[in-house]
């Protein structure tokens, strides 16, 4: 298996730094402890993570594309966690309502009774472009009960074309049906 760079911070608005580094691994399973989550990768597909920060991984689902600049070139999906600080949202349908929009989105679908992780999720499928299909899925692990901003956000996200929706779609699902993410803190 390659582990390969890639990864920005604005969760999955916008993530696009280059591949460049070759990290080698002994499994499919990647774990992000900073975030608190963990993926298994499918055997068939690669794992791409940055050599500068560590907020998840991008996985290619065209094995002929690779990790260089993996978000450029859709399918690909993600798995990622960042803090809340920017949004401050308390519900995982808020941070929906946040990223479930843009320019380029000519229509969105919002999606329920999904899950993250044994997570309630909430998200959405955007049509974007022509030809392109966004899935946006998160939840939020609360590591302070009493203050939201130190709440981590975990999302998975999926981006593909309409010929490839379906074989896609399952391979997603199949990824997030691997996804862990740590309990939330306790109240003190």
């Amino acid at each position: 298996m390659r582990v390969v760079g890639l990864f920005g911070a604005a969760a999955l608005v916008t993530v696009a730094l280059p591949c460049s580094a070759d990290i080698p691994a002994s499994s499919q399973h990647y774990n992000n402890s900073k975030y608190q989550f963990s993926v298994e990768i499918p055997n068939y597909l690669l794992g791409c993570v940055s050599e500068n920060t560590d907020d998840g991984v991008a996985i290619p689902l065209d094995n002929h594309t690779g990790c260089k600049s993996v978000t450029d070139h859709p399918p690909y999906a993600t798995v990622y966690g960042s803090y809340n600080v920017a949004t401050r949202v308390k519900t995982a349908d808020e941070l929906a309502r946040l990223y479930c929009r843009g320019p380029e989105v000519w229509r969105t679908v919002p999606l329920r009774n999904w899950t993250l992780g044994g997570r309630t999720a909430a998200g959405c499928r955007l049509y974007v472009d022509r030809d392109g299909i966004e899935i946006k899925l998160m939840t939020l692990r609360k590591t302070d009960p009493q203050d939201s901003e130190a709440w981590i956000e975990v999302g998975a996200y999926l981006s593909t074309t309409a010929s490839r929706y379906d074989r896609d779609l399952r391979v997603f699902r199949k990824i997030m049906q691997t996804i862990r993410i740590a309990p939330d803190r306790p109240r003190k």
